[in-house]
């Protein structure tokens, strides 16, 4: 679906950089099934989080109506601050209403996710959680 007619045009897809390559977080997108799937691992930051959506709304395979799942398990440490979380959940990168699904492992991710969910649902997105992946692709309808 495209974007509104008032937003800038995409640049093309951007090309991973050498310090991009160290970044512990990835993304794919799969435009068949109209699916984004977000990885992080070790140790995220406000940094990284913001790259990570800044990258994938730039890139032109993405479409702001396809579903998301996040995949965070293998995370060892948050530095995130709730100003920068917040800030991602409004972004308006997802439509509102398109379903995004976080996997989590621990009860440490679990609740950072549901402080990002909240923030994301007060702006009538759709997130939920799981703690196994195939309940969060059944969800996602996958």
């Amino acid at each position: 679906m495209p974007r509104q007619a008032d937003a800038a045009p995409r640049p093309a897809a951007c090309p991973v950089t050498e310090r991009e390559l160290d970044m512990p977080e990835s993304y794919e997108i799969d435009q068949e099934r109209g699916l984004v799937v977000s990885r992080a691992w070790e140790s995220i930051t406000d940094r990284e989080l913001r790259s990570h959506y800044y990258r994938l709304e730039a890139d032109r395979r993405f479409d702001p109506g396809y579903r998301q799942l996040i995949d965070v398990r293998d995370v060892r440490q948050f530095s995130l601050t709730s100003a920068v979380m917040l800030g991602t959940a409004l972004a308006h990168v997802f439509r509102s209403g398109v379903p995004r699904a976080i996997v989590v492992a621990n009860d440490e991710q679990f609740g950072l996710a549901r402080m990002f969910a909240a923030y994301s649902e007060a702006d009538g997105q759709c997130v939920q959680i799981f703690r196994e992946p195939e309940a969060a692709k059944e969800w996602l309808g996958l």
